[in-house]
């Protein structure tokens, strides 16, 4: 028996067995179907966690644009989080800022990708380009010294609130750090792909679907963290910076 997994919407969930599909459960935006060797066998209206999640980021969404519309206005300088938190003046003028999104799912205290999604914002930082995270829930100390942005990724608006972004010129490009694939499914990269520039890092090693692997295709370029399971990534082995000994 193989069970497979997808987005939040569509085909969420498939159970093969000897290669044939046993059961599935399909989610639109207002309901859950599902199946039974193909016909369908029963209908719900779409969990209560889903509804809340959009009441939620609309409530996030405002601080959200907030944040972002205060870092583009200062697009043209070097700005830090406080600049915008204080509204205070800054210094060194570049014409180079361009906002980069890290979109992740869950941030926690300690780990590997929160350790290599700070050192890829701080690289940012280096080339003069403005990392921005957007999470589900952010416990990581060290990530918090950039700007954050936060989400709930069931929210079937959650495409809408993202583009809504890329239309008005507020966000430059989108790098992908993927602990569970789920949410690549649910976004429009194909809509995107000629608007910004989209990069992934792979930080688990997850099966790669056909339909996965069209999304990722829409990237400009692929990384992965781990293996060389995704074709044409680069691989960016686990860092860990070296410290020569106190003498």
């Amino acid at each position: 028996m193989k069970i497979l997994r997808y987005g939040y919407f569509g085909e969420v969930l498939k159970v093969r067995i000897f290669d044939e599909d046993f059961c599935s459960i399909r989610r639109t935006y207002q309901k859950e179907e599902f199946f039974f060797f193909g016909k369908k066998i029963g209908v719900r209206n779409l969990p209560s966690s889903f509804t809340q999640s959009s009441i939620l980021n609309s409530v996030m969404s405002r601080r959200n644009d907030e944040i972002l519309k205060k870092i583009h206005s200062k697009g043209s300088q070097i700005i830090k989080r406080d600049d915008v938190d204080r509204e205070s003046p800054v210094g060194c003028s570049t014409g180079k800022n361009k906002i980069i999104l890290l979109m992740t799912d869950h941030l926690f205290i300690v780990g590997g990708a929160e350790t290599r999604i700070v050192r890829t914002a701080e690289l940012l930082e280096d080339l003069k380009f403005i990392p921005v995270i957007l999470s589900q829930h952010n416990n990581h100390p060290p990530s918090q010294k950039f700007f954050n942005l936060t989400l709930d990724y069931r929210d079937p608006n959650l495409s809408s609130i993202i583009s809504s972004w890329i239309e008005r010129g507020l966000i430059h490009g989108i790098e992908f750090h993927i602990k569970n694939p789920r949410v690549l499914y649910d976004l429009p990269l194909f809509d995107w792909k000629n608007k910004i520039v989209l990069g992934v890092q792979i930080h688990n090693v997850f099966s790669l679907t056909d339909r996965l692997q069209q999304q990722l295709d829409h990237c400009r370029y692929i990384v992965s963290s781990q293996s060389d399971f995704v074709p044409k990534s680069s691989i960016v082995r686990n860092w860990i910076e070296y410290l020569p000994p106190p003498h």
